[in-house]
């Protein structure tokens, strides 16, 4: 079906994470480090969403990502 990716969402607070299916051209993109960006479209819903590298919030670990989805 595809790779499920679940970023941060980019000014949510509470921690939530997002549910995407990704397919496999859009999950090549993700890496794990500083630096990266991505557009990537999610396979259930059809959005599109600009993701970029996070931190865990572990000191120099970026190991995460926040999404923002593309109006």
């Amino acid at each position: 079906m595809g790779h499920l990716f679940t970023p941060y969402m980019k000014g949510d607070k509470s921690g939530y994470r997002a549910h995407m299916q990704l397919n496999e051209a859009d999950i090549a993109k993700i890496k794990r480090g500083r630096g990266w960006r991505a557009t990537v479209t999610d396979q259930i819903t059809g959005r599109k969403y600009r993701v970029r590298a996070a931190s865990c919030g572990i000191p120099t670990c970026f190991c995460a990502a926040i999404a923002e989805e593309v109006k």
